[in-house]
C-alpha cells in the first residue's frame, strides 16, 4: 500500500470543534446541526466559505466547467452563489495489486483476526500480558482479543499471504432479468485448477460486415479483386491469431460465437453448433445455461488439436442479417465463464445490437434501462467468473460502444476502435497482456476515527469495512480510495478518543485471489501513516504519480455512472488544490474534454453516448494508454 501523501490530513479544526462539544457535555441535535457533516450542504455562503476553512474544500464556479446549463449533480454542492465545493486533499491510499502475479511466501498458521471490524494481527499491532495471557488492543477498534503467547513473533512483515480453500461461485443474479434457477454442478472435471484458458472470439456476421474495403497489399483468401469486406478483416485476424496461439499456448481452448439475425455457438468446431434464434434471444436464462453447458460439448480440443477445423469454420463464414449483438456476448462470456480464470471474450463488431437482449436500437426510457441493465449484469457476473471482455469496434460510424463499454469497463478489457486493417495487432495486444490473478475481492479497513470519502454505500458495512470486487488484475491495477475523519458530533461521543493527540493512523487491506495456478490466497497489507493538522504540510509531502492518477480514475468513474458535471468539478477543485503541487495539464485533459462535450450533448436532448466518450473513460478506468 501507498499513500499519496507522507502525512493523513485531519484540520485543527476539527479537533476544536470536538473539544467544544465534549466541554459543552452534550452533543445535542442542536449543536450537531449547526456543525453539520462535514461535506453537508452549506445554508448560507458566509457559513459555507467558514466551515470550507476547517476541511479541504475547493470552490468551483459555474464558468470555470463546461457545459454550462446541465441540473446540479448529486456528487457536488451548489451554493446561492452558483458556485459548487468539492472535498479536494491527498488523505488517498493506493493499493498496486501487480505483486499478485508473483510467487507468493506463505506464512505458516492461520490469521488473527479481531471479531469486531475482523481486522488482522500485523506487524504493528501491539499486545499486553493480562494475568497469565496475552491481551491484543485494535488498533482500528479498540477490541480486545487474547492471543497465543507465541503469536507475536510470526509477524516481520507489512504483509502475510496464507492459502484459503477454493469456494464455490454461486449462479448470476440480475434486477429485471431473470437469473438461473439450476445450481452450478460441482467440479464436472472443470475445476479452476484443471480448466484451460478459453479464448472467444465473439464475430458479428450480420450484412453490413459485407462492405468492402481496398486492400491491395495484403494477399490473402479473403481478397477478392483488390478489395477485402469488414468481415474478411476479422477472418483473416483471427486466422492470424490462432497460427500464432499454436506456437504459444497450444494447450489453450478457441472457440468462436458468430451473430446476425442468431446467433451461433461453433465453439472448437467438434460438435454441431447450438443455434439460438427468435423468442431464445430474450431468454437470459436459456442462452447462459446453454452456453455454460456448451463448454463441455464444444470446447473440448486444444487449439493444437482443433486449429485445421477452426480455420475451415472461419473461412465459411458469411455476412447476412440482423444484429443479435446481446445474447451473442451472453453466449460467450456463459462459455467462457467455464473456462480458467482469465479467459477471454473477443467481441468484434460494426454494428448497434437491434434484436434479442441488449436490444439498444429506437428505445423509449424504460427500455434503454432495461439494456443498461443487461450489459451490467454481463458484466457482473464475467468479472465474478474471472472473464475478461474486449470489445472492438471496425467502423468509423458510431458503434454505441457506451452501451457495452460497462462490460469491459467491469472485467478489465479494451473499448477500440480500431483499422479493419490492421486487426491482428490489436487481436494480439489484448489476447497477450497478463492476467496476474483473477476472482480478486478486497476488504478494507479503517481507524474508528476515519471513514470513506466518495465510496459507494452499499459497500461499506455496519462496522464502516469497505469490500470491493476487482474481478481481474493486470500490471496496470491499481485500487484507490479516499478517507476522511468522521462527524464531528460521532467523534466526540466516542470513548478513549482524543483526535489531538493521534499521530497515526493504520490502514489494512484483505486481499483474497487467485493465482495463475489455480490457487486461493489472502494476502494481508497494513499501512501505518503519520498525522498532521497542518494542511500545508501535507500538500507538500504529496506523492505526484499517486494522487493524479486517483483523481483521473475517480473522475472517470463518476463520468462513467453518468455524472458528467461532478466528475467535471471533481478535475477542477484538484486541480485548483494541486495547482502549485501536481500537474494535470496534458493528462487529465483528454477526459475533460470528452466529458465537456459529453455534456453538451446531454443539453441538446442526445441521450446516448459517443465512442469516443465510452473509450476515454474506458482507458483512464483501466489506467492505460488512450486507443485513437
Amino acid at each position: 500500500m501507498d499513500a499519496a501523501s507522507k502525512f493523513a490530513y485531519i484540520s485543527k479544526k476539527k479537533s476544536k470543534r470536538i473539544n467544544r462539544l465534549r466541554n459543552e457535555g452534550r452533543a445535542s441535535a442542536r449543536h450537531a446541526s449547526r456543525d453539520l457533516n462535514d461535506r453537508g450542504r452549506s445554508r448560507s455562503r458566509s457559513r459555507s466559505r467558514s466551515r470550507s476553512r476547517s476541511r479541504s474544500v475547493e470552490r468551483v464556479a459555474r464558468d470555470q466547467i463546461e457545459g454550462f446549463g446541465v441540473a446540479g449533480a448529486a456528487n457536488v454542492e451548489e451554493d446561492k452563489g452558483g458556485e459548487f465545493e468539492q472535498e479536494a486533499d491527498a488523505n488517498v491510499i493506493a493499493v498496486r495489486l501487480a505483486h499478485l502475479g508473483e510467487a507468493p511466501v506463505v506464512a505458516t498458521g492461520d490469521p488473527i483476526y479481531c471479531p469486531k471490524c475482523h481486522a488482522a494481527f500485523n506487524l504493528h499491532s501491539k499486545a499486553s500480558y493480562n494475568k497469565e495471557s496475552k491481551v491484543w488492543t485494535c488498533e482500528f477498534c479498540a477490541a480486545p482479543t487474547r492471543i497465543d503467547l507465541e503469536d507475536e513473533d510470526r509477524f516481520n512483515s507489512d504483509e502475510q499471504t496464507y492459502m484459503v480453500p477454493i469456494r464455490k461461485e454461486k449462479p448470476a443474479a440480475a434486477s429485471d432479468l431473470k437469473a438461473p434457477e439450476k445450481k452450478e454442478e460441482e467440479d464436472k472435471g472443470n475445476a479452476e485448477e484443471e480448466a484451460k484458458t478459453s479464448i472467444i472470439f465473439c464475430i458479428d456476421i450480420s450484412g453490413s460486415m459485407d462492405t468492402g474495403l481496398r486492400a491491395e497489399k495484403i494477399k490473402s483468401q479473403y481478397v477478392h479483386n483488390g478489395c477485402i469486406t469488414r468481415l474478411g478483416c476479422v477472418q483473416l485476424a483471427v486466422e492470424q491469431q490462432i497460427e500464432k496461439l499454436k506456437k504459444t499456448s497450444p494447450d489453450c481452448r478457441i472457440g468462436f460465437v458468430t451473430f446476425e439475425s442468431k446467433v451461433n455457438i461453433i465453439g472448437d468446431g467438434k460438435a454441431p453448433p447450438i443455434v439460438f434464434r427468435g423468442e431464445t434471444l430474450t431468454n437470459y436464462s436459456a442462452i447462459l445455461e446453454k452456453s455454460q453447458d456448451a463448454a463441455g460439448t464444444h470446447m473440448t480440443a486444444s487449439i493444437g488439436e482443433a486449429s485445421s477445423t477452426l480455420l475451415k469454420m472461419l473461412a465459411r463464414l458469411s455476412p447476412s442479417g440482423s444484429t443479435a449483438l446481446g445474447p451473442a456476448v451472453l453466449a460467450a462470456v456463459g462459455i467462457a465463464s467455464r473456462g480458467r480464470g482469465g479467459s477471454r471474450v473477443i467481441v468484434c463488431t460494426d454494428g448497434m445490437a437491434n434484436l434479442g437482449l441488449g436490444n439498444a436500437e429506437n428505445q423509449t426510457q424504460k427500455e434503454a434501462k432495461l439494456t443498461q441493465d443487461f450489459y451490467a449484469t454481463v458484466g457482473e457476473y464475467a468479472k465474478r467468473k474471472g472473464v475478461i471482455v474486449s470489445l472492438i469496434s471496425i467502423v468509423e460510424e458510431e458503434c454505441q460502444l457506451a452501451t457495452l463499454s460497462p462490460i469491459a469497463n467491469l472485467t478489465g478489457g479494451d473499448v477500440m476502435k480500431v483499422d479493419p486493417q490492421k486487426l491482428s495487432s490489436d487481436f494480439m495486444s489484448i489476447i497477450t497482456e497478463a492476467v496476474l490473478a483473477t476472482h480478486v475481492q478486497m476488504r478494507i479497513i479503517l481507524h474508528r476515527v476515519m471513514e470513506f470519502r466518495s465510496e459507494d454505500k452499499k459497500q461499506i458495512d455496519k462496522d464502516g469495512v469497505l469490500t470491493k470486487v476487482v474481478g481481474n488484475v493486470n500490471p496496470d491495477t491499481i485500487v484507490s480510495f479516499e478517507y476522511a475523519p468522521k462527524k464531528s458530533d460521532l467523534l466526540a461521543k466516542m470513548e478513549g478518543v482524543d483526535i489531538e493527540t493521534i499521530q497515526s493512523l493504520p490502514f489494512q487491506t484483505q486481499v483474497e485471489y487467485t493465482d495463475r495456478n489455480g490457487k486461493r490466497y489472502m494476502r494481508i497489507m497494513t499501512l501505518v501513516q503519520q498525522v498532521t493538522q497542518a494542511k500545508e504540510e501535507a500538500k507538500r509531502a504529496v506523492n505526484q504519480e499517486i494522487l493524479t492518477k486517483h483523481v483521473m480514475k475517480k473522475t472517470a468513474e463518476m463520468a462513467n455512472a453518468g455524472d458528467l458535471q461532478a466528475a467535471q468539478v471533481n478535475a477542477c477543485a484538484y486541480s485548483r488544490w494541486s495547482s502549485s503541487t501536481l500537474n494535470f495539464q496534458g493528462q487529465m485533459q483528454p477526459l475533460y474534454a470528452s466529458i465537456g462535450s459529453e455534456r453538451k450533448r446531454a443539453i441538446s436532448g442526445t441521450v446516448i453516448r459517443s465512442d469516443n466518450f465510452a473509450r476515454q473513460v474506458n482507458s483512464f478506468l483501466m489506467q492505460k494508454k488512450f486507443n485513437k
